[in-house]
């Protein structure tokens, strides 16, 4: 998919359906994170070396939470610096793909435009 294709969105924290909040993931989310991946049967990892953990911090690393709790998570921190990869896409079973994804995609697209990242590429 080409970047410049995708719909333009707003750089806010998404707040959406079921208060489940929206934001960029940090290195002191690892709990949530460790909490979400041990608990999802839905998850995608990207085949490489790194860990899902290696990309906190990178964005755009995007996390979801329900009362306080990881319910998904979706990165796609760019390398090189014109490509980006989806390296991890995580899902609750509390959660539907379409209510957890939906609004972490829009933030995504947003931030890979702003590093200038021409292309987006996943194996989901």
């Amino acid at each position: 998919m080409s970047l410049q294709d995708a719909p333009r969105t707003r750089k806010l924290l998404y707040t959406f359906a079921a208060m489940i909040s929206i934001h960029q993931a940090q290195p002191s989310d690892r709990p949530l994170l460790n909490q979400l991946l041990n608990a999802s049967n839905k998850t995608h990892t990207h085949l490489d070396w790194h860990s899902p953990h290696s990309w906190l911090g990178k964005p755009p690393f995007f996390m979801a939470t329900l009362n306080g709790k990881a319910v998904a998570a979706m990165a796609a921190p760019p390398d090189p610096a014109d490509t980006a990869w989806i390296r991890l896409a995580t899902l609750s079973h509390e959660i539907n793909l379409q209510e957890a994804f939906d609004p972490m995609w829009q933030p995504t697209l947003s931030a890979l435009r702003d590093l200038n990242v021409k292309q987006i590429t996943g194996m989901l």
